[in-house]
């Protein structure tokens, strides 16, 4: 979707190619929530390198003081900084978190939307509920203060994240992911797969999804050229794993073809085959439709998930075209995708 890279004040930015410029906008435009990476230290540590924001649309009217907003420089330079001052609504305000000075001011028509969720390591942290706001809204009112306050909050802020609910539940995964490794633990918790329900999603379990996934296939569904098919698994109400197949048409090479992304099951559920269960239903799927391959995209320090593609008949495909996308990720990120596909003939 889009490169992230550092500019020279170090912002939360994105810059992109002119394609992804052209969607970027058009998505928010439709109404779409949009996914991107975000890249420096202006908002730490609220938001910092490599977290995942989600954006919501919104007009500057719609905008609160102490919203993360989301604009886009004259420069092509996308910024999330957080609204300190309106002024009627046709000006901006902004401010970096960890800056001392007020960016320019933004008018509104540079204005695309506020970031309502922050995803890191795999958590996600909503910026729209009632406590996040009131601590967004006291913290724009504190920013001309910032310099000073920094050095106090510090040490507060280090023992919050570690137990913080977040902080506790990242703690918790850690430890889970330990004992889902022990054979073990796998047999005997053979039995939370009792209740589990695969299946092909309808609108409303969708929508339960965003919330755990990566929503850069959005922008997939504005073109008439490229499907997408959404598969979760359910234990009585509630969405404990999903995965998407994309299809898209030529034009799209090298990311043409039919494609499995955005396969996640939550921590306490993980090694119990419902991933594999997900991935083995896109498969049955896209031999239903006729394909003749299905590739995907891991990260190659991922092993859990490539032992898991590789017991299914997937293996490595070096596709040339793609290669030189998944080396600047690489640089820019400090992490490497790789390719892996299955014969389905």
């Amino acid at each position: 979707m889009s490169k992230v890279l550092h500019n020279k004040a170090n912002e939360v930015t994105s810059c992109t190619s002119p394609y992804s410029d052209i969607m970027t906008q058009e998505v928010l435009a439709q109404g779409f929530c949009l996914r991107v990476k975000g890249r420096g230290s202006s908002m730490y540590p609220f938001v910092q390198t490599g977290d995942m924001l989600l954006i919501e649309p919104k007009t500057p009217a719609e905008l609160n003081i102490g919203d993360i907003i989301f604009y886009r420089r004259p420069t092509g330079i996308y910024v999330a900084h957080r609204l300190i001052k309106k002024n009627n609504s046709a000006t901006l305000i902004t401010k970096g978190d960890n800056l001392h000075y007020y960016d320019e001011p933004v008018p509104a028509e540079q204005v695309l939307g506020r970031v309502i969720s922050v995803e890191r390591d795999g958590r996600y942290k909503r910026l729209d509920n009632r406590l996040n706001k009131a601590v967004s809204k006291s913290w724009a009112r504190l920013s001309p203060m910032s310099r000073w306050l920094r050095p106090i909050l510090k040490p507060a802020w280090r023992l919050y994240r570690r137990f913080s609910p977040a902080g506790l539940r990242g703690q918790f995964e850690l430890v889970m992911r330990k004992i889902q490794g022990i054979s073990v633990y796998r047999k005997v918790a053979k039995q939370l797969r009792n209740g589990i329900e695969v299946k092909e999603a309808n609108k409303e379990e969708v929508q339960q999804a965003f919330p755990m996934s990566d929503l850069n296939h959005v922008k997939d569904t504005l073109s008439k050229d490229i499907d997408a098919a959404y598969f979760v698994a359910k234990k009585r109400d509630r969405v404990i794993g999903h995965v998407v197949m994309v299809k898209r048409s030529k034009e799209y090479y090298p990311h043409d073809g039919y494609w499995l992304t955005n396969l996640m099951v939550r921590t306490l559920y993980r090694g119990i085959g419902i991933g594999e269960e997900l991935t083995q239903i896109v498969i049955e799927e896209s031999i239903k439709e006729g394909a003749k391959r299905i590739s995907l995209l891991v990260y190659e320090d991922n092993q859990p998930a490539i032992k898991l593609y590789e017991k299914l008949g997937f293996e490595r495909r070096v596709i040339p075209a793609l290669e030189k996308q998944l080396e600047d990720e690489l640089h820019t990120f400090g992490r490497r995708r790789i390719c892996m596909s299955i014969s389905l003939n």
